[in-house]
């Protein structure tokens, strides 16, 4: 249940989604994804391919994925039309993965995962940019 005043996903905006300083334009959106989805690939222990593949998969490449699709979203700011497209799902499909990654993150050790993933990704910019440029600010990390 959600805290006196704070609102459930269903009833946020889906650019609402814990959005803080998502890269600006869309230069480095898809970079942004791949960057993303390699890195929550790595954190889960499955391989490219199975976070890609258009049939259903193990449940940890499925999960792999829709951590992907939530960092890309919110690190990235890519829409969730053009994550969809990215990882060869349909927008709800996407809509559908932040709001699980965003009711998983009650749990502290997996809301400290995705913390971490967050603020690699934000730390590290996308992958294109020129020197010394980064696609967002700090990173806001639960307690």
């Amino acid at each position: 249940m959600p805290e006196k005043g704070t609102k459930k996903m269903s009833e946020q905006s889906n650019t609402g989604l814990r959005n803080r300083g998502g890269a600006g334009g869309r230069r480095g959106r898809s970079g942004g994804l791949r960057f993303a989805g390699a890195v929550a690939a790595h954190v889960y222990g499955v391989t490219q391919d199975e976070l890609m593949a258009t049939t259903r998969r193990a449940r940890r490449a499925a999960e792999a994925r829709q951590a992907a699709m939530y960092l890309g979203h919110v690190v990235f700011g890519v829409t969730l039309a053009e994550v969809g497209r990215a990882f060869h799902r349909d927008r709800s499909t996407a809509s559908y993965a932040c709001r699980r990654v965003e009711d998983r993150r009650e749990n502290p050790e997996y809301d400290r995962m995705i913390a971490w993933m967050e603020v690699l990704l934000r730390s590290a910019g996308t992958p294109g940019d020129g020197p010394g440029e980064t696609t967002g600010g700090a990173a806001e990390v639960r307690q």
